[in-house]
């Protein structure tokens, strides 16, 4: 086993934790796009279909079709980019148990927190005009996921914010930053512009300690000279 660096374990796990976590925040600006686009593709079928005179319910049916298409894509590649970052952050863990631990947690607990949401989303829904009873179980499910949510961000933040330790890591900790003053401020387009910031800079500091991981364990593995200095020096 390769032990170099802040790390307890493989550089290999480093490298690989990195490379996941990279590829994540990839696939979420890709869910971004798509949901942006679909968006857009929405509102010019309603004007092109308006232009022509086309009867307003099947210009609110194109458009809705389109809204729809744009969201289910978004959320499978949501999805996609949560299994990514669960697994960067199991390998993170496996680097170094006790700075990445917390991550990996997080991750888990956050995958619940989209449950409960999603859950109470479909409760309220279903009870909408009934029982207050589902409309109660669904608001319930609702602040319960919100909460673990909110830890789930705490912990990822924890976790990313040491991974700013690494070599190639400083990215890392502004994009952190950023990206938690963005959350702070989400309800402002001030926050949202931060928080895409902040994203794209932890997404760059992720391949870049991976890229500097990697040539340490090139380095590292390499033959040594008769000199006693390793073949790639």
């Amino acid at each position: 086993m390769t032990s170099l660096g802040s790390g307890t374990g493989d550089l290999r796990d480093l490298a690989e934790g990195a490379n996941y976590l990279f590829l994540s925040y990839l696939v979420s600006f890709i869910a971004f796009i798509v949901e942006i686009a679909a968006l857009a593709a929405a509102g010019f079928t309603g004007i092109t279909a308006a232009i022509r005179g086309a009867p307003p319910p099947g210009i609110a049916r194109s458009v809705v079709t389109e809204v729809l298409a744009g969201i289910v894509a978004a959320l499978v590649l949501s999805l996609v980019a949560v299994l990514l970052s669960l697994k960067g952050f199991y390998h993170l863990q496996l680097y170094d148990s006790l700075k990445y631990g917390i991550g990996y947690t997080g991750v888990k607990i956050g995958v619940a927190a989209v449950v409960l949401i999603l859950l109470g989303a479909l409760a309220a829904l279903a009870s909408h005009g009934g029982s207050l009873i589902g409309v109660w179980t669904g608001a319930s499910l609702l602040i319960i996921g919100f909460i673990i949510a909110l830890v789930s961000l705490v912990f990822i933040a924890v976790a990313l914010w040491r991974l700013g330790d690494e070599e190639g890591g400083g990215l890392v900790r502004l994009g952190v930053v950023l990206w938690v003053l963005g959350i702070i401020l989400a309800i402002t387009r001030v926050g949202g512009l931060l928080a895409f910031i902040g994203s794209l800079l932890i997404m760059i500091g992720a391949r870049d300690i991976r890229n500097k991981a990697l040539a340490r364990l090139r380095y590292a593995e390499a033959p040594m000279s008769p000199s006693g200095m390793s073949a790639n020096r």
